[in-house]
């Protein structure tokens, strides 16, 4: 494994069910690309508007790719409209991370 990105974000709780729409595509389609290790979405159990999404991916190639297919790009769409997604934090480990 090249590379982890692990993120953690909270909904906007009135928006939450676009939000999980776009999660889920991305979770869908991510696992069938190149050189993705895993891909895991997982809601809090006890506060629903808080999210992480775990990443693994074999090289920073396949990331850059990754970040290129329409339902990752919605995704980061996402994280610029506090409509959706009202804070955030990103994690990068692994070679040149």
């Amino acid at each position: 494994m090249t590379g982890r990105v692990t993120v953690f974000f909270e909904a906007n709780p009135e928006r939450r069910a676009r939000l999980l729409e776009l999660l889920r595509a991305d979770a869908e389609g991510s696992p069938a690309e190149p050189g993705n290790v895993c891909f895991r979405v997982s809601q809090d159990i006890v506060d629903s508007d808080r999210f992480v999404i775990c990443e693994d991916w074999e090289s920073r190639e396949a990331l850059h790719e990754h970040f290129e297919q329409d339902y990752a790009k919605a995704v980061k769409a996402a994280f610029t409209d506090p409509q959706l997604i009202t804070g955030f934090d990103t994690w990068f480990a692994g070679e040149g991370a």
